[in-house]
């Protein structure tokens, strides 16, 4: 007979060897019988465990581990197992401390530093999770692999919150280091090609997403982001050219090839926004951008099951309104009033609204001005659902086009009558979009040639919009640093509006107006402003130290700055919105060349409504000789304010707008039946 030593010498490598070999159950037997020849033998109680969570019995595996623990309190590499245990289990603070208490007995334990940065980084603690998985890397290279593995995912990650934000300047150098240590990653590699693209870096951008496309040759997602890249910025009209050039080249492909994308609304989040603001024609483009996601999804054509052909006799008619914007934001200014001022003896107002938008004044506002409100959740097939469970009978979108969720919905068919309008002043290219609301007033004579949608023109630009505050007490100039003997221009719009021929108007009014200062409002993203400075630099060196670029300034000083200029300029192309009733709000008059689109006309509408059509310009030479004119005629610049707060009322707080849209939603829900 063996002595007991030998025995369990024995027994303990057989239980090892099974183990390597990755036969539990033999290995458990093994371990039990040396357990036979010692109760308390370290070695077969750490095999049971091991074998026990990688046989899937996790719980066994804890009950067996704690006993170690209690004989062997200081030993790291048990709490390490405990850890990997509790993390099996899905008790990942748990299994984190487990981590912790390994590393804090022994401070050169990588894999513990590994497992530890692991959890972390499950746990939502970015931080903590880089400087364990750093902490291991540095400890011990043989872990890197694994390590570099775990950090790439979590600088994705990073990156992927960076671009989801409004902010995303900072998005490139975890997208970076997450391409160093994930190369073959597509979607690290198309992660720093968004970075770059927000950026304004085009070419670097489409670089990237030709290597993504490349990496997964069987995924469409790259070649429908490398089709509708668009910078907010462009560095000149040849780049605008060549770029559209390229994105029709691009749809074309892809409407031939028809790829199947199972959810753009997660894996694309592109529609083309900035192209609206290139001053090109971009209805075939927006149409062509819709027939591409028809065509690659067409579940998002999904219809409401309860779409019916009538309401119940004296329900009233339930509308809904759905965006993400229904806070404070232009789109919230833009169409609270309709939201307050609906007749509710005839209508039934439900707000839909993405999970995360209900924040602030305006939002509260909304919602309390409703008889429902909605959130949707952030899956697109799951807000379908939700706003097909509101039963509506007409759905308005004021806006289709900034928030990926809301375009990608509006594809579908959610109620019988659905309509949108001006929020982003360019046709959806949808067949379920069945109206575009404008006005009269701001569409040229063939407006309609631009819209999908049947164009409904209403008397007054379809929006209540509530008089501004008052202006702050300040001293704007001052606060600038503007002179008492410079002519201040500015001009209000956010940056992605700046197109290269408004740059050579903006050269050629400081050039005829040696004291004159131009201010603009800096965007957000340093990028933006960098390439529009650089952009307007080469345009006019010898000017670009008169244009000014300043910080965003809270909303009463941003009125003060308005009415202190001496001008207010529109940009071309795509014109004042929400700005321009703004700055009319502060009896500021603003000088506009119209385009040939509704959203370059907005400013026009406005001075045909208040009888002040003074300063609207033929073209851009007579822009720069009407900017001239009024940044130092005093007499006729003041004449005009005068005039304009004299027949503001016309503008502001219109009740009858509301009564118009009202009409429309009546007589279209009729005629759906």
């Amino acid at each position: 007979m063996q002595a007991p030593s030998v025995e369990l010498e024995r027994r303990i490598r057989a239980a090892v060897g099974a183990f390597q070999a990755r036969d539990f159950a033999r290995a458990i037997t093994e371990a039990n019988a040396a357990l036979a020849v010692d109760a308390a033998n370290y070695d077969a109680i750490h095999v049971i465990a091991l074998a026990l969570l990688n046989s899937g019995r996790a719980p066994e595996a804890l009950e067996r581990i704690d006993t170690l623990v209690a004989a062997y309190s200081a030993d790291p590499f048990v709490r390490n197992t405990r850890g990997a245990v509790l993390q099996v289990l899905g008790r990942m603070p748990e299994a984190a401390e487990a981590y912790r208490s390994a590393t804090a007995i022994a401070p050169d334990y990588a894999e513990a530093w590994m497992n530890l940065g692991v959890v972390l980084l499950a746990c939502g603690d970015e931080d903590g999770a880089e400087a364990a998985l750093a902490t291991s890397a540095q400890k011990h290279a043989g872990v890197l692999p694994r390590v570099g593995e775990t950090l790439g995912r979590l600088r994705l990650r990073r990156a992927h919150r960076i671009l989801g934000g409004k902010v995303r300047d900072d998005a490139l150098a975890p997208a970076s280091e997450a391409v160093r240590l994930l190369p073959r990653s597509p979607d690290a590699v198309g992660a720093e090609g968004l970075a770059l693209l927000h950026r304004c870096e085009l070419e670097a951008a489409l670089e990237r997403f030709d290597r993504a496309a490349a990496l997964a040759p069987d995924e469409p997602r790259w070649r429908f982001v490398r089709a509708l890249a668009w910078p907010a910025v462009m560095e000149s009209k040849a780049q605008i050219g060549g770029r559209l050039a390229e994105v029709s080249r691009d749809l074309s492909a892809l409407a031939r090839d028809a790829p199947q994308v199972a959810d753009p609304a997660r894996d694309i989040v592109m529609n083309g926004l900035f192209m609206a603001y290139q001053g090109f024609d971009d209805t075939r483009l927006q149409c062509d951008i819709a027939e591409a996601y028809r065509r690659a999804c067409p579940i998002l054509e999904w219809s409401s099951p309860h779409l019916a052909p009538g309401r119940p006799a004296g329900r009233k008619i339930r509308l809904g309104m759905v965006s993400a914007y229904l806070n404070d934001h232009t789109i919230g200014k833009l169409n609270l009033g309709f939201a307050r001022h609906l007749d509710k003896s005839r209508f039934e107002l439900v707000i839909l609204r993405p999970q995360g938008t209900g924040g602030g004044t305006l939002a509260r506002f909304f919602d309390e001005s409703a008889d429902r409100v909605v959130e949707l959740p952030l899956d697109i097939a799951a807000a379908r659902e939700a706003v097909a469970g509101a039963r509506l009978d007409a759905l308005f979108y004021p806006e289709v086009g900034l928030a990926p969720l809301v375009y990608f919905l509006a594809f579908a068919r959610l109620a019988p009558v659905q309509f949108t309008t001006w929020g982003h002043p360019v046709t959806t290219g949808m067949p379920n979009m069945d109206y575009f609301l404008s006005s009269r007033k701001v569409e040229p004579a063939d407006g309609e040639r631009r819209y999908r949608e049947k164009l409904v023109l209403f008397d007054a630009l379809p929006s209540f919009y509530y008089r501004p505050r008052d202006p702050a007490d300040a001293d704007m100039r001052a606060r600038l640093g503007i002179g008492r003997d410079e002519r201040l221009y500015v001009c209000p719009q956010t940056l992605i509006k700046f197109h290269p021929d408004f740059d050579e108007a903006v050269v050629a009014i400081l050039r005829g107006d040696g004291k004159g200062v131009l201010v603009l409002i800096d965007s957000p993203n340093p990028s933006w402003n960098r390439k529009l400075q650089a952009r307007m630099a080469k345009a006019g060196p010898d000017v670009a130290s008169r244009i000014r670029f300043v910080p965003p300034m809270p909303m009463p000083e941003f009125f003060a700055l308005q009415r202190q200029a001496d001008c207010l300029l529109d940009t071309f192309h795509f014109g004042g919105g929400c700005s321009s009733y703004e700055a009319l709000g502060a009896s500021a008059p603003v000088v506009t060349l119209p385009g040939d689109a509704m959203r370059a006309r907005v400013t026009l509408g406005w001075y045909e409504a208040l009888g002040e059509p003074g300063w609207v310009a033929r073209d851009p030479a007579h822009f720069v000789e009407l900017a001239h004119r009024l940044a130092n005629d005093v007499d006729a610049r003041e004449a005009s304010r005068r005039r304009i707060a004299k027949a503001l009322p016309a503008l502001v707080e219109n009740q009858a707008v509301v009564r118009e849209l009202e009409r429309f939603v009546e007589g279209a829900v009729e005629a759906a039946r």
